[in-house]
């Protein structure tokens, strides 16, 4: 799976799944990235097919990608990754990389 860099957004594509439980999303899930000030600055797009995942971590794997967009300017700040349906929230840091 391949992102198009922007020099004004940030993109990543990966997956994420718990190797020993296999755990995955059960449908496709949209977070929503709000920066310190509570001002949507991106989104993720999780629950995408990774058949790459599958055929090498576990079968039950195949649905644990995900595309995240965020602001680039961002990089070495705070954000949080909200999903209003599961009614969760989760700080983390962008990286500077």
């Amino acid at each position: 799976m391949k992102c198009s860099p922007s020099p004004r957004i940030r993109t990543t594509c990966e997956y994420a799944a718990g190797h020993s439980t296999g755990r995955r999303p059960a449908s496709l899930c949209v977070l929503t990235i709000l920066d310190e000030q509570g001002v949507v600055s991106g989104f993720v797009l999780s629950g995408l097919d990774r058949p790459d995942v599958a055929a090498i971590v576990d079968p039950r794997a195949g649905t644990t990608g995900y595309r995240g967009y965020v602001r680039a300017d961002l990089r070495g700040k705070r954000l949080f990754f909200v999903s209003e349906g599961m009614g969760c929230r989760v700080e983390a840091m962008l990286p500077t990389l």
